[in-house]
């Protein structure tokens, strides 16, 4: 696989790792260059678990989770889903603490899989909601809403075999992902961090609005002692000036009451 570092990651069964070996893959579905796919199929949350230290040494910035469908397959308990998706996010949000992490909802079936068990997928996707709901990195984006028909099965025109997406699934995807792929990750800054940033200017502000002011006062202190030393300056002429004249007056005087 040609794999990138940077950019965005795709992980998980075989409905990530088909957009690559049957279509153009993620990029070409989402007009991109930077997607790295790490999807390999049959694997439940147990398997890629195990990959997510790969995933981690491509330091990317998003991370998009397709993942689940074989947990249910495998009849694995709700729990154990959860909790293996609960350290996976751990370790990514440890090691790359400024990466997203996006959980895509598990996909509807038709009746050819799951059969009178829809209810299972629905109930592992709520679980998956609640779990971003303890992450501020973590987003769970509903593409079950979208696929879902009328009777509670996948929309057929979706899906190549009734569980894997077609070219027409795999574009709904994309386009139900589009706006988390473009968001910037400076979007998604908890409420607290933001708020701290924001007191952190307004600290360096109101220091900067100080510092002006004392230097204003101390200008003007300058200035102050500028035109005081020049005021002693002009009354000294003055002084140096008046005095020799008075004294000429009183010796004039002087001489001429002698005569």
């Amino acid at each position: 696989w040609d794999r990138q570092k940077g950019g965005i990651a795709f992980i998980g069964d075989s409905i990530v790792q088909n957009a690559k070996g049957l279509y153009d893959d993620w990029n070409g579905f989402l007009g991109r260059e930077d997607c790295s796919n790490y999807g390999i199929g049959g694997q439940t949350t147990v398997e890629v678990s195990g990959r997510i230290g790969d995933l981690i040494k491509g330091e990317y910035e998003k991370v998009f989770f397709i993942l689940g469908i074989n947990d249910l397959g495998w009849n694995k308990q709700t729990f154990i889903t959860i909790s293996n998706y609960r350290s996976m996010i751990e370790q990514i949000h440890e090691a790359l603490p400024d990466t997203k992490v996006y959980i895509i909802s598990v996909l509807p079936t038709t009746e050819a899989f799951f059969k009178d068990q829809q209810s299972k997928i629905q109930m592992l996707n709520l679980a998956l909601k609640n779990l971003t709901n303890e992450f501020d990195c973590a987003t769970f984006i509903d593409v079950y809403s979208s696929m879902v028909g009328e009777d509670g099965y996948a929309k057929a025109e979706y899906l190549s075999d009734g569980l894997h997406p077609n070219k027409k699934g795999y574009e709904l995807i994309a386009e139900v992902i589009l706006p988390y792929v473009e968001e910037s990750n400076q979007d998604n800054i908890p409420e607290q961090e933001q708020t701290e940033d924001a007191s952190e200017e307004s600290q360096i502000s109101q220091e900067d609005t100080k510092e002006k002011e004392d230097q204003q006062t101390a200008d003007e202190k300058k200035d102050g002692g500028v035109n005081v030393a020049l005021l002693a300056a002009v009354i000294a002429v003055m002084l140096l000036i008046v005095i020799p004249t008075a004294s000429n007056i009183a010796r004039k005087k002087k001489n001429h009451g002698q005569k």
